[in-house]
């Protein structure tokens, strides 16, 4: 069994979500921690691993958005004073588990309404809950001033359901869920593009406050819910009303792919979704060498292409290691010529700045270039490998015994060493990168939009 412990929670979501492809058995060297930095730089931590597709961006706008304009309700204020004693940020958890919970079953409702030719409607959480048959309707949606943890249709949700995969891309877009209290210019901008964008948006808010304040903020039932307001939310995520509105270029805007260099990274994508990450990095690089209009926008994408000529022969050897049959350590010296660049040529001062959000990512880094260096490169690169597993709580693939014989103990392969350098000959494989540097977030950012 191999037990695989998450570097990042937000790399981490409860339901099956097809678009989700990073898997620390993909992983096996920890170099994600590395790049992802570097990557960063660029997109500034507005877009990640799971936090890219468009339909739960929206979703979360919206639902924040009416958060917002819940808080400016004086009588749900004076409501929240009494049950909360002035822990607004209670109030506005409980509220997220409302709409969230909210949005699935009046999706739930309506797709038991649609015809066999009709498309579904969907959203994180449906499947589990309709799986549950009818065992949700006695429960609360969510009961105001409880442990919410009772009411929550996907496990941990206040963390891990769309509200919380998004804190911190909208943290860094600006719209921090611990301002949402208050009447600021940020979140005022999101409510007027949210009510621009869906129409009957003010009916619909109207009905979700006018609700509450006719209600004991207590237990608050499935069906006691209107069904108006599932009509509108219905309406509101399907349909025309989703080709075309407002709240997508504000997103684009506020994600920070309407300008520099993310903006021309986004923009090649979308011009070609086949292209790989080391296309469209070098595309962009040759076009910005073209012009001016990129001051100091330029490093970011060279300091990428540098880094990943360095990861990439590692990690390509590493696949040689594990995806063939030889047993012996030697047989794979031959592997080591691969492995080109023993170095990266990024300023200190730029390495420094990023690696020191990560005391992991500098650590793997310095031991890669280590293992690299001199002799002996397979063997300290399957010493690194167990490190890195170690340090994870997880098995490792590969292992050498006191005779230096290869073990391995995840799957037996099924072709020699020298068919794989065939095969990676023919194929050019050391001349491919390995790493995505968020073009594949980027690519389901598009194709949802």
């Amino acid at each position: 069994m191999v037990i695989v412990k998450f570097e990042r929670l937000d790399d981490f979501w409860t339901e099956k979500d097809d678009s989700i492809k990073i898997d620390f058995s993909f992983d096996l060297l920890g170099v994600m921690v590395i790049w992802r930095l570097f990557a960063q730089e660029i997109f500034g931590y507005k877009i990640t691993t799971v936090a890219r597709n468009m339909k739960y961006y929206q979703i979360n706008l919206f639902n924040l958005s009416t958060i917002w304009k819940v808080f400016q309700d004086e009588a749900i204020k004076n409501k929240v004073a009494k049950l909360y004693n002035g822990k607004d940020s209670k109030f506005r958890d409980d509220l997220i588990i409302f709409l969230e919970n909210l949005l699935v079953w009046c999706f739930s409702e309506k797709n038991k309404k649609c015809s066999k030719d009709s498309k579904e409607f969907s959203v994180p959480g449906l499947s589990k809950f309709n799986k549950s048959g009818d065992e949700y309707k006695d429960k609360c949606i969510v009961h105001f001033g409880e442990e919410y943890d009772k009411f929550q249709i996907l496990t941990r949700q206040i963390q891990l359901g769309i509200s919380g995969r998004h804190k911190s891309p909208f943290r860094e877009m600006k719209l921090d869920y611990d301002n949402v209290f208050i009447e600021n210019s940020e979140w005022k901008e999101a409510f007027e593009k949210v009510r621009n964008s869906y129409g009957n948006y003010d009916d619909y808010v109207g009905k979700i406050i006018n609700f509450l304040k006719g209600k004991e903020l207590g237990c608050i039932k499935y069906d006691d819910v209107l069904g108006e307001i599932c009509e509108h939310l219905c309406g509101f995520f399907s349909g025309s009303q989703q080709s075309d509105n407002e709240i997508k270029d504000f997103l684009l805007e506020k994600m920070g792919l309407t300008k520099g260099v993310a903006r021309e990274l986004f923009e090649v994508v979308r011009g070609n979704m086949s292209k790989t990450p080391r296309e469209v990095f070098l595309e962009v690089l040759n076009k910005i060498k073209e012009t001016d209009s990129f001051e100091g926008e330029e490093a970011k994408i060279e300091n990428i292409v540098e880094l990943e000529e360095f990861l990439a022969p590692i990690q390509h050897v590493f696949d040689a290691l594990i995806e063939t049959s030889n047993d012996d350590l030697s047989d794979y010296q031959k592997l080591e010529n691969k492995i080109t660049k023993i170095d990266i040529q990024i300023d200190n001062k730029v390495l420094k700045k990023v690696l020191e959000h990560s005391e992991t990512a500098r650590e793997r880094l310095n031991k890669l270039k280590d293992v690299v260096k001199g002799e002996e490169k397979i063997k300290k690169l399957i010493e690194y490998h167990n490190e890195v597993q170690e340090e994870r709580g997880s098995v490792s693939w590969i292992r050498l015994d006191s005779n230096n014989k290869i073990k391995r103990v995840r799957y037996k392969p099924l072709q020699t060493l020298d068919e794989w350098l065939k095969k990676a000959e023919e194929e050019k494989l050391f001349e491919k990168w390995k790493n995505d540097y968020y073009i594949s977030s980027i690519k389901t950012v598009i194709q949802t939009m």
